[in-house]
C-alpha cells in the first residue's frame, strides 16, 4: 500500500510540476520548467556546490563522471525525474506477489 501511494504522489508532483504548460500560464513553454539543479540549488545551494568538487576528488573517474552522469541529471526537468520514479515504483507495486494471509 506504501509504494502505491508513494507513487500516487510522485505523479501528483510531476503533474503540478507540468500544469502551467496545460492551463496556459507559462508563456515560455517547456523551457520554463524548473530542472533538478534549480530546485537543489533553491533548497540548499551549499550542498550543491559541494557536490562537484567532492565527486570529481574522491571518485575514481570523478571528472567524467560529473561530465556524464552528473550534470545531465541535474539539468533534467523535474517533471522527468517525478514520473520515472513513480513509474520504477508503480511496476515494482504491479509485480509483487499478492501477500497471502495465514487465516486461523
Amino acid at each position: 500500500m506504501f509504494r502505491l501511494i508513494l507513487c500516487l504522489l510522485m505523479l501528483a508532483l510531476a503533474l503540478y510540476e507540468i500544469s502551467p504548460l496545460f492551463f496556459g500560464e507559462s508563456e515560455k513553454g517547456i523551457q520554463e520548467l524548473p530542472t533538478v539543479g534549480e530546485v537543489w540549488s533553491d533548497l540548499s545551494s551549499d550542498s550543491l556546490q559541494l557536490l562537484q568538487p567532492a565527486i570529481e576528488r574522491h571518485l575514481w573517474q570523478g571528472p567524467l563522471i560529473w561530465e556524464t552522469v552528473m550534470l545531465p541529471l541535474l539539468l533534467t526537468p523535474l517533471w522527468q525525474i517525478w514520473s520515472g520514479l513513480a513509474l520504477i515504483f508503480l511496476i515494482l507495486f504491479l509485480l509483487r506477489p499478492p501477500r497471502s494471509r495465514a487465516r486461523f
